[in-house]
């Protein structure tokens, strides 16, 4: 794992400060940097950067990159589901279903947004209207809590909506295994 100290901005690049960046390249990793938080520390997360609300600056903590965290594990084209881990961009995404008929509903309108970003954002996309909020494509969650334990939630699970809009607050997500359906034109 490294780390820099660098200067970090926000999306519009308006605001910025000088801090360290960690770049775990493994669920091992972040899990060090979590359980060596120390008392009223905080950290925060980034993959994509492209959040309007600069939720991930924080000038008081750590901040965590997790643009390493950007595989797709599996497509399953008979279950309809596709699975990924959080740093994955839209752009990626797009480009490894688009080709074998299949899209997501409620994508944020840049493709640089990842998963985690837009499920923890609670996005929307321009069919909104007909299909809600990318949340609404999440079947299951691995999620690291704040002890460094890995979970997984399915919608069944009572903590399953506490991770959807949730900025990281209460899980850091890992994977995501999404809904996708079928091209029909």
């Amino acid at each position: 794992m490294k780390i820099i100290n660098t200067k970090i901005l926000n999306w519009s690049r308006t605001k910025s400060y000088y801090g360290s960046v960690a770049y775990p390249k493994d669920y091992n990793d972040l899990k060090k940097i979590i359980k060596n938080v120390v008392d009223n520390e905080t950290i925060s997360f980034r993959a994509g950067g492209n959040s309007y609300g600069d939720c991930f600056l924080n000038n008081k903590g750590k901040l965590i990159d997790l643009k390493y965290f950007n595989k797709i594990i599996d497509l399953n084209e008979k279950e309809k589901t596709l699975l990924v881990q959080c740093g994955t961009t839209m752009e990626d995404l797009l480009n490894h279903i688009i080709p074998k008929g299949y899209y997501v509903n409620s994508i944020p309108g840049t493709d640089k947004a990842t998963v985690g970003g837009c499920i923890n954002s609670n996005v929307h996309g321009k069919d909104a209207h007909l299909y809600g909020v990318f949340a609404n494509n999440v079947v299951s969650l691995k999620v690291m809590n704040s002890n460094g334990e890995i979970e997984i939630f399915d919608q069944k699970d009572e903590n399953f909506n506490h991770v959807l809009g949730s900025f990281g607050l209460t899980y850091l997500i890992l994977e995501a295994k999404l809904k996708i359906k079928k091209i029909t034109s």
